[in-house]
């Protein structure tokens, strides 16, 4: 394979645009992978670019952060230019949306706080991006979120060749104030974050047009059409942070990614409030509470956007308008019972029942019952216990168990001896016999992809690293059981996944006798190659033999100090007069 100032081995080609092209690399001296992306002809021979892209490269290179993708090394060999890059595993944004979108409102939340995390840092630096846009943006298996290309767009903006393929790719993503041609500032990355926000939420872009120009035009001009109208599941909060982000005024847009995330971190803490707070109420007595009419429906919007069901929200403020009527009627008791109850139903994640809770009267305290313990019961032993206690009996959607029977309760909406008011539904869940499915092969996948899959089938997987020699890291190379067992849900399937082999530092043997050098090369895990080679005057210059005695070593092969994996062969030279 093709190697890089004798370093870099390439691998495969994993991308390429009008600016260069990158490929996966193995950096022989450390030992790991990276990415290697090398500068196409027509930009390497233009000088004042190149001057213009080490400096913003190297720029990058002094940025390390988890959000973003950290560079090694920049260089030239012949006149290619290169930069070294960290190897993420894993898709860009861009390819993301378009396989999933649109993204749900919680999934969006975390993608874009992990990327104004990283913007804040590199603006920290006074490093702007210039070009953030879901094809810069980096998405692991595991859902780390990396950024690439600092600096770059700076480099091409100022360059003398035609940009029309990188503006192809951009201009979508343009601030008002960059189409304009005025300098770019950390607000107009936080404009192309809320572009990229917008796309994630809708699965399209604000701006659409048949020209560059037009486009512009558009980003300078027109309000963005509100997100909602394309998405109506998005939370109205959210589409109030995305909408900030996109105002055609930099002044009016987040004064820095830094509160843009702490916006999106106050939303996500909002939604975990808000569904916590009847857990609240149960928790203490209720409040005492001077008037009805004094009663503020707090955070009864945040249910709504973050679970989506619009009758959460409406059920929860009933709850606590209940609340204070039984507060005012001094019926404590009787308010601390129903706020326990409805804060189950509520943690349950059920939509509110349709039961018709009585006026509460100065007795209404003696009127509670409680709720039976039906789990590990049949359905019809369960329902005669519920309905005997003056509850109504529903059954939720069944679920698959490998430890209960089929047809018998694996839990209840109310918890067992809670007291309620009569009326009231408990849910039961009802366990159902898991049917086989056949596992799939995932041998020859890496072990993020084989992992997905065999998830999605409903099966629960435990990892093996083993080192091999024949298959390459990360990738999975046998299972058990095979693909074709026919398991049920939840079974255990063992994937054995191919790790590097250790790197070992080849010793420095030079001036030891044979016998010497070939237990020091044994002893550092590596092997002797089955032949010596002997050289002498007639072989090699008189200054080289000179360094050694007869019967010493001259030299190796690898190289002492050369990181290689375990088990390679070295080769020594010996000298015969």
């Amino acid at each position: 394979m093709e190697q890089l100032a004798n370093r870099y081995r390439l691998i495969e080609l994993v991308g390429k645009g009008g600016m260069a092209k990158v490929y996966k690399a193995e950096d022989q001296l450390l030992g790991r992978f990276v990415a290697v992306k090398i500068l196409r002809d027509r930009y390497a021979s233009d000088k004042a670019f190149l001057g213009r892209f080490l400096q913003e490269a190297r720029s990058a290179a002094s940025l390390s952060h988890s959000n973003i993708v950290n560079v090694f090394d920049v260089g030239d060999e012949n006149g290619r230019y290169y930069i070294v890059m960290e190897y993420v595993e894993g898709a860009n944004l861009k390819e993301v949306i378009q396989k999933e979108g649109p993204l749900p409102a919680s999934r969006v939340v975390n993608v874009a706080g992990q990327i104004c995390a990283g913007l804040q840092a590199a603006h920290s630096r006074n490093i702007i991006h210039r070009d953030v846009k879901p094809q810069n943006v980096l998405v692991t298996a595991e859902g780390q979120v990396k950024i690439a290309d600092f600096g770059i767009a700076r480099a091409l903006g100022e360059t003398s060749f035609s940009q029309t393929d990188q503006v192809l790719g951009s201009i979508h993503y343009l601030s008002p104030e960059q189409a304009q041609g005025k300098p770019a500032s950390p607000a107009s990355d936080i404009y192309a974050l809320g572009v990229s926000c917008y796309e994630m939420l809708t699965g399209r872009l604000p701006f659409e047009g048949e020209t560059e120009v037009g486009i512009a035009h558009l980003h300078i001009q027109e309000p963005p059409r509100p997100p909602r109208q394309l998405n109506p599941a998005i939370p109205p909060t959210l589409e109030s942070i995305v909408l900030k982000a996109l105002a055609k005024d930099p002044a009016e847009r987040y004064p820095s990614a830094k509160e843009m995330g702490q916006a999106f971190q106050d939303y996500a803490e909002l939604g975990q409030q808000a569904t916590g707070i009847i857990g609240a109420v149960k928790a203490e007595a209720p409040p005492a509470i001077a008037s009805a009419t004094t009663v503020t429906p707090v955070a009864t919007a945040a249910p709504d956007e973050i679970t989506g069901r619009k009758r959460g929200g409406t059920f929860l403020l009933l709850v606590l308008a209940l609340l204070a009527l039984l507060s005012v009627l001094g019926l404590c008791a009787l308010g601390a019972a129903i706020a326990q109850t409805y804060g189950d139903k509520f943690a349950f994640g059920l939509s509110s029942p349709n039961i018709t809770l009585p006026l509460p009267s100065a007795t209404s305290s003696r009127l509670l019952v409680k709720v039976p313990g039906v789990e590990g019961k049949d359905a019809a032993e369960a329902q005669r216990a519920i309905e005997s206690a003056g509850l109504a009996y529903r059954e939720g959607p069944p679920e698959f168990s490998n430890s209960i029977q089929a047809g018998l309760v694996i839990r209840q909406s109310i918890q067992p001896e809670t007291s309620v008011v009569p009326g009231l539904e408990v849910v039961v869940v009802l366990s159902k016999r898991p049917s086989a499915v056949e596992v799939i092969s995932v041998v020859g996948l890496k072990f993020a992809e084989a992992q997905s899959k065999l998830v999605s089938q409903g099966f629960s997987v435990v990892r093996q690293d083993q080192v091999t020699g024949t298959s390459a890291p990360e990738t999975v190379f046998d299972q058990n059981p095979k693909g074709g067992a026919k398991l049920s849900p939840g079974a255990t399937i063992t994937l054995i996944v191919s790790k590097a082999s250790p790197r070992i530092v080849v010793p420095n043997v030079v001036g030891k006798s044979e016998a010497e050098a070939k237990k020091a090369i044994v002893d550092a895990g590596l092997r002797n190659f089955p032949w010596t080679n002997y050289q002498g005057h007639a072989d090699l210059p008189d200054r080289l033999l000179q360094m050694v005695d007869v019967g010493e070593v001259i030299s190796t092969d690898p190289p002492a100090g050369r990181e290689v994996d375990a088990g390679v062969e070295v080769k020594i030279a010996v000298r015969k007069d």
